[in-house]
């Protein structure tokens, strides 16, 4: 189902008016305005496509994998409380620059440091929070890199 979302939005960015008038707005409100964009209609248009697709993505992972409403779903805890799904996807969009098709690659590193930090906590016994250590580090590293460039 994921997958089929990031087809379909990246069908929508690059192949729709409606795209580029998203992509023209988030690029520049002001350029975006004088090129006569309607900026407030297209900044809630994309607040509630974003929305629904959080809504998707946690509907999935409840009804998939944990079969019934749980509180408190998103991982995270302790001092670190705000590492939780949401802060994840924002770290993850901005590491693939706001293309959908690079959101999997980066998804997937992002996911398999946060399944192994469970095994790692497991088998030896290293503190989970290790891993959103390393998951900060890498953050900051790649920012800085694009920074650089």
């Amino acid at each position: 189902m994921a997958l089929a979302c990031v087809i379909v939005v990246h069908l929508i960015l690059q192949r729709c008016s409606l795209g580029y008038q998203i992509r023209a707005v988030g690029h520049g409100l002001k350029a975006a305005k004088a090129s006569g964009i309607n900026v407030s209609k297209i900044l809630l248009l994309t607040m509630i496509i974003s929305s629904g697709l959080s809504g998707v993505a946690g509907y999935t992972l409840l009804t998939s994998i944990h079969h019934r409403l749980l509180r408190g779903f998103s991982p995270g805890g302790g001092f670190l409380g705000f590492w939780g799904y949401g802060y994840m996807a924002i770290a993850v969009a901005l590491l693939a620059k706001g293309r959908p098709l690079a959101t999997i690659a980066t998804a997937a590193i992002f996911g398999f440091l946060e399944a192994s930090s469970y095994l790692m906590e497991a088998a030896a016994g290293v503190s989970r929070y290790i891993m959103i250590f390393v998951e900060a580090v890498i953050l900051i590293a790649i920012v800085w890199l694009y920074r650089i460039r």
